[in-house]
């Protein structure tokens, strides 16, 4: 294997501009002619204008140009008081730095002597420490770094170098227990994906007997392989796929991942091939993470549905222009009679412009006929959350009808809201004590602005009120769980969570968590996750502990959230059965963690 892994080579091209500009600023800081034999600085000196004893200041060194020039005289002892140094401080590219000063200090001694060395200053170090160790090492003795004999801890990182330059040899160094990385499985899965889209060849050899890898991480890699073949020849993964004999879960699995890649490029064959494959409608049939979310689903289910199309090429080119987008709408297969106009979402889904008002008057002005009239629609209702009255003029001018604009005019006016808010108990009685000459829709929206604007006075009304038992999907547990969770924990999750802890203990305290852990745990899962080990009893802890482990582990590494999991106060508030299964879901970040 020649060259250095794309896992590195920016790094490596950083490092090399850097010395390039150190060069470079040393040559322009000579005097014009004060080199030997310098016609550059003659010629330089000719065409200076003013008086040669005005000269610039020197530009100024850089912590990076810095470093590598103080690394070029470095001893041995320097470069690991800097490693040292380096571990304990904040720098801004500790990866980078500490590749430079690795390089420089394999020079003086083994890289098997350095790293027992580092190994014996923190017993335990990043992986980002890891993967700049073996880059220094690949750099200094490319032969020694692949050698398996020689400290095999880092099996996993030469599978993933070996990968990069489609090397089927690759395999050789995945054995079990010894890949020793602690992200070495979301790597292994991107480095697959990326040789499955090159040399798809090459990436089956995964399926093969010998690779002795744990039968979690060769079903995840059966699924990279699929999806990354796919992004190829989706027709001949989908085929590979059904060729393996895999498990029903497994197979699912697989030709979701295949799918997720077909429906970006070709959705009516891919609609197709779902078919053909046996896979509709099937239960535990799902589509992979392809960046187009739901609408994937629906394109596979609708390959016509105009919605999904709007989405699909929004997703290929996110600055598409009115005129582009009505290309492309005009030239696909869609039902207009069955497609509906896509639903503004909250924050950041859907098509919103620099400016909605003169993409929807570029729109006015493209040909007539059905693509123009839905791509108008969408437009004024992204145009009615900046101004309802140009959005109800423009669509009312070009003949469209739309219920949302609608509903949008007969919402609630400020004088209204401001008096609701003025008296909350009076006006929002109605909503668990209906009366007659009440309106529940009006008095639901006025409810839903007032837990926007002030959700700490409604989450207090509200958790006082009749609300129905469990967490369902109606129209009052909604509002509870949009008021906790969407209006306030996702604004200020310690605010809300305060809130929530000085709540009596007991089933409303649960209910008020339920209702904001979504939220909670986007601002922080280890926190959340110790929250519900506190705040939850019964039947509801053990699925969300389980389903929450991966963010804790994603978020504060797993040998931390392994003693998350082990700590006394989580002991104390399970069951051991309970514990014996979460444990189990972490058998294999402990597994991992153990090498470090």
């Amino acid at each position: 294997m020649k060259g250095i892994s794309s896992r590195y080579r920016p790094v490596f091209a950083g490092l090399a501009g850097l010395l390039l500009g150190w060069g470079g600023r040393e040559w322009m800081r000579h005097e014009p002619g004060d080199s030997a034999g310098s016609e550059w600085g003659n010629f330089a000196g000719s065409a200076r204008r003013g008086p040669p004893e005005k000269r610039s200041a020197p530009l100024p060194t850089g912590p990076m140009t810095q470093l590598l020039k103080d690394l070029s005289t470095a001893t041995a002892a320097e470069c690991e008081e800097r490693v040292r140094a380096l571990k304990a401080g904040n720098a801004s590219h500790p990866e980078m730095e500490l590749e430079a000063i690795l390089r420089r200090w394999m020079e003086f001694e083994a890289p098997e002597a350095i790293y027992r060395k580092m190994v014996a200053m923190e017993g335990r170090w990043l992986m980002e420490g890891r993967g700049a160790f073996f880059a220094a090492w690949f750099a200094h003795d490319e032969a020694e770094a692949m050698n398996r004999e020689i400290l095999p801890i880092f099996d996993g990182v030469r599978a993933l170098f070996a990968m990069d330059h489609g090397d089927p040899h690759f395999i050789d160094y995945l054995t079990e227990g010894r890949q020793g990385f602690l992200r070495f499985e979301e790597d292994f899965e991107k480095s697959l994906v990326a040789l499955a889209s090159s040399h798809p060849d090459v990436a089956q050899l995964i399926t093969a007997k010998k690779v002795r890898v744990t039968e979690a991480l060769r079903k995840k890699a059966v699924s990279a392989v699929a999806r990354g073949w796919a992004m190829r020849d989706p027709g001949a993964a989908l085929a590979w796929v059904r060729s393996l004999g895999l498990s029903r879960e497994d197979f699912l699995a697989s030709c979701g991942a295949v799918l997720s890649e077909w429906v970006k490029t070709d959705p009516t064959s891919a609609a197709v091939a779902l078919k053909e494959a046996g896979l509709e409608g099937k239960t535990g049939f799902r589509l992979g993470d392809n960046g187009i979310g739901n609408q994937a689903i629906m394109l596979l289910d609708k390959p016509r549905d105009g919605s999904a199309r709007m989405m699909l090429a929004l997703h290929r080119d996110p600055f598409l222009t009115v005129e582009g987008l009505f290309q492309q709408l005009s030239e696909a297969d869609i039902d207009w009679e069955k497609s509906r106009p896509m639903q503004p979402a909250i924050d950041h889904d859907g098509w919103y412009l620099a400016d909605s008002r003169a993409a929807a008057l570029d729109a006015e002005e493209l040909p007539p006929g059905k693509a123009r009239d839905y791509i108008l629609e969408n437009l004024c209702r992204n145009l009615a959350a900046e101004d309802l009255d140009a959005a109800v003029e423009i669509a009312a001018r070009n003949g469209i009808t739309s219920s949302y604009l609608e509903s949008l005019q007969s919402e609630p006016g400020e004088d209204e809201i401001r008096a609701a808010f003025a008296a909350p108990e009076e006006s929002f009685a109605s909503l668990f004590e209906p009366g007659e000459g009440t309106d529940p829709d009006r008095t639901y929206k006025l409810a839903m602005k007032w837990a926007e604007v002030q959700p700490e006075a409604a989450a207090g009304w509200l958790i006082l009120q009749p609300l129905p038992e469990g967490d369902g999907p109606g129209r009052d547990q909604l509002l509870f769980s949009n008021t906790l969770g969407y209006h306030w924990a996702r604004n200020d999750a310690l605010g809300a969570v305060g809130w929530m802890e000085s709540l009596p203990d007991g089933p409303t305290r649960a209910r008020a968590w339920r209702a904001m852990q979504d939220r909670v745990s986007e601002y922080s899962p280890d926190l959340a996750f110790e929250l519900s080990v506190a705040q939850l009893e019964g039947e509801s802890r053990l699925p969300l502990m389980k389903s929450q482990l991966q963010e804790v582990a994603k978020s504060i590494g797993y040998p931390a959230a392994f003693e998350l999991l082990n700590s006394p106060d989580v002991s104390a508030r399970n069951a051991p059965n309970d514990l014996t299964i979460s444990r189990r879901e972490m058998v294999n970040l402990r597994d991992r963690a153990a090498g470090l």
